[in-house]
């Protein structure tokens, strides 16, 4: 049986100067990230939830997205 992982990345940048409020939406390419897409948008990244990803598939584990 295969050793299972949970892990979450958050980025950001913090403007304090902006009187306007920052939408989820805001983040990511197409929004927040969750799941397959995730993983399918980090994968092979240099980022290290994609360093992450990368290692643990060389190590046998297999990528699937968390249940929310």
């Amino acid at each position: 049986m295969s050793q299972k992982f949970v892990v979450a990345m958050m980025m950001h940048e913090t403007n304090t100067f902006s009187p306007l409020a920052t939408p989820i939406d805001s983040f990511g390419r197409a929004g927040a990230l969750s799941g397959a897409a995730a993983i399918a948008e980090m994968e092979g990244t240099n980022t290290s939830l994609g360093g992450f990803i990368e290692v643990a598939r060389k190590a046998g584990a297999s990528a699937k997205p968390a249940k929310r």
